[in-house]
């Protein structure tokens, strides 16, 4: 089960990391593309450091299967979001 939750949550970052820079490309205004794209692409190392250091301070306290859990929480209303973004063509 928690391979199947693992492989899950490889699927989604694998997903957000192919798609949001044509999305964003396609949202923000021309004069600040460089300026998301950049915090976009800094977030990645800063959010995966933090995320094992978050997760390795979880697991301790707590049982290893509820991190999984506890991401959806947090990632579902984001995702839900996702159905409002602007339609461009």
């Amino acid at each position: 089960f928690i391979t199947l939750l693992r492989c899950a949550t490889g699927v989604g970052e694998a997903a957000l990391i192919c798609l949001s820079p044509s999305l964003i490309d396609d949202v923000a205004p021309p004069s600040q593309k460089s300026r998301w794209l950049a915090i976009f692409f800094s977030a990645l190392p800063i959010g995966y450091s933090l995320g094992y250091l978050g997760a390795g301070v979880f697991v301790q306290l707590n049982n290893p299967n509820w991190i999984f859990f506890l991401e959806a929480i947090f990632t579902l209303p984001l995702a839900l979001l996702c159905v409002y973004l602007p339609n461009v063509k």
